[in-house]
């Protein structure tokens, strides 16, 4: 991250970074072979890149912060529901699998209003447009469970 202070009241900042929500395994066993068999999900990554100002004025009477954010997402970690592979007609299991890319931007502004020592007045204001970019929408099919399951659908 970097930033830059033109005066005690007046800044900005940009900043990229990266993370990792770890992967796993999911919590209930499938059978499989007559093995019971917890099935694994892959860790979802983030990279993330922010731009912003923080301003302070009127003698302090007023804070006004604006932001905006991207972030890109790979191995996106979604609930999702297969058939069982031991009852693949009439049953299902809710699994955690990874289904894709995701990318999230937006604008995040807020000001803080303090007309008096008594009063304080907050406002925010928030703006998200969260998109799939590559995402298997049939996770049943595309994403293998179907021939996990030995199922045509």
């Amino acid at each position: 991250a970097v930033d830059y202070k033109f005066s005690r009241d007046h800044m900005i900042y940009a900043s990229y970074s990266t993370g990792v929500h770890s992967g796993g395994f999911n919590t209930g066993p499938v059978t499989i072979a007559g093995v019971p068999t917890l099935l694994p999900f892959e860790p979802e990554k983030v990279k993330a890149w922010e731009v912003g100002t923080k301003n302070t004025l009127m003698n302090g009477m007023l804070t006004f912060n604006l932001a905006a954010f991207l972030n890109d997402y790979r191995d996106l970690q979604a609930q999702t529901s297969i058939p069982n592979p031991n009852n693949p007609l009439i049953g299902v299991i809710a699994l955690t699998q990874n289904i894709g890319k995701d990318r999230a931007y937006g604008v995040d502004a807020e000001a803080v209003i303090r007309p008096t020592d008594a009063l304080t007045v907050n406002l925010a204001f928030n703006w998200l447009h969260a998109r799939e970019l590559d995402y298997a929408v049939n996770t049943f099919n595309f994403g293998g469970a179907a021939a996990f399951c030995n199922v045509t659908p």
